[in-house]
């Protein structure tokens, strides 16, 4: 039995998370028919709260005379909007910092991102540029990495349909084909010699 599909697979995958059929419109979260029911639903219970003069956003409690909230959705909606202010307040803070960083590692030659590596035509270096070459990668199908071999797809490179039952596509098993060829040249070398010592001594 087909495990159930998470919510960010489901968006992946162009379906809608409320009623798992195609959604025609795959940058929003729900399709037009399952966002036109919520919203009418939210408007309904809206205008009934509000007529019973409830709290329009917990539904439990009375409204505040001459409000629309009750006593202690005010105090969350309060403390929700300080927070976000000072949420947005550090955030602005740590992007001037991270730019003034950025900066100083770029005028000693550094690279920008990791400050460790010297910087390649001014840019990022050479490990931080594989980095992100292999994020992009990873998330070329919409698709975590670490789900391609069960959606069938090679999780070397994640370009092509793995072969069934190995997990990786017909160019990269090539490829490890290739590589694979040297070590069995010799099979007195040391690698082999450190592979037995490992499967031995697992074995005690």
């Amino acid at each position: 039995m087909p495990r159930k599909m998470s919510y960010s697979e489901m968006r992946a995958h162009g379906l809608c998370p409320n009623c798992g059929k195609k959604n025609p419109t795959p940058e929003q979260c729900q399709c037009p028919e399952c966002k036109k029911k919520d919203s009418e639903n939210r408007r309904r219970n809206y205008s009934y709260r509000k007529r019973i003069k409830m709290c329009v956003r917990c539904g439990k409690n009375k409204a505040e005379p001459g409000k629309s909230l009750c006593y202690e959705c005010i105090g969350k909606e309060q403390d929700e909007y300080y927070e976000k202010e000072r949420k947005d307040l550090e955030r602005e803070r740590e992007r001037d910092r991270k730019r003034m960083l950025a900066l100083q590692r770029k005028e000693s030659g550094l690279c920008p991102k990791c400050g460790k590596y010297p910087s390649l035509n001014g840019g990022t270096c050479k490990k931080c540029r594989a980095y992100m070459r292999m994020y992009r990668d990873s998330h070329r199908n919409g698709i975590p990495r670490s789900e391609w071999r069960s959606y069938g797809i090679c999780y070397n490179c994640g370009k092509n349909k793995a072969i069934p039952g190995k997990g990786v596509c017909q160019s990269c098993y090539e490829v490890r084909l290739e590589a694979i060829k040297p070590m069995f040249e010799n099979r007195n070398n040391s690698y082999f010699k450190s592979l037995n010592n490992l499967v031995f001594s697992g074995r005690k």
